[in-house]
């Protein structure tokens, strides 16, 4: 994981597909990773290194969880 030893690179989310739920970590001043897990629709994500918030609900808006892999929405 060579991008997490990069000095600039601070802050990144992982996102779930199938549920409400965010991973995000900060590295800390001592050069730690803390993770943060987010979860449920009304839930806010806050970026610091570019003071950006943003509820999950937003994050997830066009996402149909009913769906599954591989399976193709019906019109």
């Amino acid at each position: 994981m060579y991008y997490r030893s990069i000095p600039e690179f601070k802050e990144f989310i992982l996102i779930d597909q199938y549920q409400y739920h965010v991973m995000h970590y900060v590295k800390t001043g001592n050069g730690k990773w803390v993770l943060d897990e987010i979860e449920g629709e009304s839930a806010n994500l806050t970026l610091v290194t570019v003071d950006f918030t943003i509820t999950l609900g937003d994050i997830y808006e066009q996402v149909d969880f009913t769906v599954k892999d591989g399976q193709e929405e019906s019109d």
